[in-house]
């Protein structure tokens, strides 16, 4: 339920209880944060969500986020200006991610888009983070070509 300070989620004497990153959820409200894994009934959903309020950035959103059409040449910009530069992994990486625009891509969909040579079971957490930050360091901050990538909790990233 969405509140003046946030979502809240309570158990409403449910059988099988309400849990919230593996803590029991009684019948009094618990905030949620972008990222809490909510347990209902054996099941489990990661919540991933952007709001405002006291601990938000608040970002002006590019037109491709507002749901407004991007020319061929805007998406491609940003892989022109860093693909050049860039490994070629981490240039498979932004060209991904592009590809993805403005929606939230899960890290295990990077390791199998980037890294599928990579054997099952590899820890790539790290991997795919230093990738993120080489590909953000070489995308810099151009006011007249505002890119981000936005780190989405322990889920993956948006890029926008």
């Amino acid at each position: 339920m969405e509140t003046p300070s946030g979502v809240v989620i309570r158990d409403l004497n449910t059988t099988n209880g309400t849990y919230v990153n593996f803590d029991r959820v009684g019948s009094c409200e618990h905030s949620l944060k972008s990222g809490d894994r909510i347990r209902l009934a054996g099941s489990e959903v990661v919540i991933v969500y952007l709001q405002e309020g006291y601990n938000t950035v608040k970002m002006d959103t590019p037109p491709a986020f507002a749901g407004e059409a991007v020319s061929s040449s805007r998406k491609a910009s940003a892989t022109e200006d860093a693909g050049e530069s860039l490994a070629p992994k981490d240039t498979a990486l932004l060209k991904y991610l592009e590809s993805r625009r403005s929606e939230v891509v899960s890290r295990e969909d990077i390791v199998k888009r980037v890294w599928p040579e990579l054997p099952a079971g590899v820890n790539t957490e790290l991997l795919v983070s230093e990738s993120v930050n080489r590909v953000r360091a070489k995308l810099g901050d151009d006011p007249a070509k505002p890119t981000h990538i936005i780190t989405v909790g322990e889920f993956g990233y948006l890029f926008i």
